[in-house]
């Protein structure tokens, strides 16, 4: 993808750092009560372990991985780690924001498996079962998480909202 205008989103590290200090904190703590003899407390040890353990483990793999998570440009957007090629705006009908729970952008497209990694169609699309279950679900979509990299939503919202009318835009003036 190129372009001047080129935003690579990475894992955000002060929240992959807090998130270890965290469950780090919670893992010495039923240690602490274990070692104290406190009636139970040993039972729970072990999955807050391996709950922990593995929630920090994962933290500390992102906080390494400094690789890009997602790509927008004048181009289009790219998830490397979800999508086999570059979606170009072009290809991008609506887009829509939600936020329950996690904060995500959907970005409705023609047919989202044209542009992800064949093992990541059910989980980044709608076509799953959950589409089946909910109505408005089930319409060809790609979803962008946008939690936990190293800008905020709002910037990487106004980003897309940006280039995406930018694109639509110069489509528009080719046209005419």
């Amino acid at each position: 993808m190129s372009g001047p205008e080129r935003i690579e989103l990475r894992h955000d590290r002060l929240r992959h750092g807090a998130n270890v200090a965290l469950c780090l904190a919670l893992i010495g703590l039923f240690g602490w009560h274990t070692l104290r003899g406190v009636e139970g407390a040993f039972v729970l040890l072990v999955p807050a372990l391996l709950l922990f353990g593995g929630m920090a483990l994962q933290s500390v793999a992102k906080m390494r991985d400094r690789r890009p998570v997602l790509i927008l440009d004048r181009e289009g957007v790219f998830a490397p780690s979800t999508m086999a090629r570059p979606l170009p705006w072009s290809e991008v009908r609506w887009i829509e924001e939600r936020r329950l729970g996690r904060t995500r952008l959907f970005l409705y497209v023609d047919q989202p498996s044209r542009w992800l990694r064949p093992e990541a169609g059910g989980a980044w699309t709608a076509q799953g079962s959950l589409g089946k279950l909910l109505p408005g679900f089930e319409r060809p979509r790609i979803t962008l998480e946008t939690v936990w990299l190293d800008r905020p939503h709002r910037a990487i919202r106004e980003a897309v909202a940006r280039l995406w009318g930018a694109a639509r835009g110069e489509s528009e003036r080719a046209v005419r």
